[in-house]
């Protein structure tokens, strides 16, 4: 908790590193998360925020999350990205796993879907 409130367009950078089961695996290889919306501090109830968060996972894996990359790299076996969302919102999230990944444009709007493991019944992307 804060020592204080904070006033209305003040900042606050919080570094956090987490320990603990934060995934559960629905298959092999597929993994979601316990919970959505309590494993990152949080602006309070309802509270919106601008977040910048860096993941890291296995490299054999992909990665969907809130945001758009900002950096991204290898470091050995375990790939990373960094992650920024400039426009306040009450949430952040991430899917992890054995995915196969496609991306789309619609109109203006860039979307990516990952499916639970390759199929060659499925589309490719565009």
């Amino acid at each position: 908790m804060l020592a204080e409130a904070l006033n209305a367009g003040q900042e606050l950078t919080l570094d956090v590193e987490y320990q603990g089961v934060l995934l559960d695996e629905l298959a092999k290889g597929v993994f979601r998360l316990r919970d959505t919306q309590s494993w990152y501090p949080q602006a309070g109830s309802g509270g919106r925020a601008t977040y910048e968060a860096t993941f890291r996972w296995p490299r054999k894996h992909e990665l969907l999350a809130s945001g758009r990359i900002v950096e991204e790299g290898l470091d050995g076996d375990t790939r990373w990205q960094k992650r920024s969302l400039d426009v306040p919102v009450i949430g952040v999230s991430f899917e992890y796993g054995a995915c196969d990944i496609h991306v789309a444009r619609a109109g203006h709007v860039d979307l990516t879907v990952a499916f639970d493991g390759p199929r060659s019944d499925r589309p490719r992307s565009a």
